[in-house]
């Protein structure tokens, strides 16, 4: 892919070059090795007798050479198609291709099987334990509000949070009601208390913000503050900014 790297003047002047040395090659291969003297004419050449029939011999017309870019870059594309479509019909005729693609349909039939069970499973008793909340929603402390309007989140366990999604949901689903009936949102964890380490209440606290921003006022401090063991944030929904 030399010729594709060059720029336009470039290839121009090597396409010209190329077809002057192909018509000067082409020019010395049509001339006749007898001297001037002996060459005959079209209507003095001795004719090709096939049964005792008169044999018109075609002339061997070569092919027209590729003068310009475009001719070029689509013969080059062309070929790469060819080349890639040739690599991977190999590929798919080995054994290790063939052993892997028999993996992947038999993982997807057993995903499939699997996901059907648990649908007969739930659909079985659709009721059962429908308004018990997850053990790590219970867990969960519950939100206060003080006197200013504003709703606090104290010592949200990091380990509870990220191995129940469902928690995570709940959490995130009161915050953004709060933010968006105009509350004050406090987020406030001491390590200590929930047997975190202090990255992961700070990590906790950047999640929970992120996934919040959309009903926060982004111009305000996003960083959490930590003073101590404790990691605290504030959120300020968009009517307050």
């Amino acid at each position: 892919m030399e010729f594709a790297s060059w720029t336009r003047d470039e290839q121009k002047s090597r396409l010209k070059a190329w077809n002057a040395k192909a018509a000067k090659q082409l020019q010395a291969t049509c001339q006749p090795r007898c001297p001037d003297t002996m060459r005959t004419g079209s209507a003095e050449a001795i004719p090709a007798y096939l049964n005792n029939d008169a044999v018109e011999i075609a002339p061997k017309v070569a092919d027209a050479p590729l003068t310009s870019v475009a001719a070029i870059q689509a013969s080059y594309k062309s070929r790469s198609k060819s080349d890639e479509a040739k690599r991977v019909a190999h590929v798919k005729r080995m054994s290790t291709y063939q052993s892997w693609e028999r993996r992947r349909r038999e993982g997807m039939h057993r995903g499939g099987r699997e996901r059907h069970e648990d649908a007969a499973r739930v659909d079985a008793d659709p009721t059962e334990n429908a308004s018990a909340p997850p053990d790590a929603i219970r867990a969960l402390p519950s939100n206060d509000t003080d006197n200013n309007g504003g709703i606090w989140f104290r010592n949200l366990s990091y380990a509870a949070i990220t191995h129940d999604p469902a928690s995570k949901q709940h959490v995130l689903g009161q915050m953004r009601a709060a933010l968006v009936q105009g509350d004050v949102v406090h987020l406030e964890t001491d390590a200590e208390a929930t047997g975190d380490a202090l990255s992961d209440s700070r990590l906790l606290l950047q999640q929970l913000t992120i996934a919040c921003l959309l009903f926060c006022d982004r111009t305000q401090d996003l960083v959490p503050r930590t003073q101590g063991t404790t990691v605290s944030m504030t959120l300020v929904p968009k009517t307050r900014s």
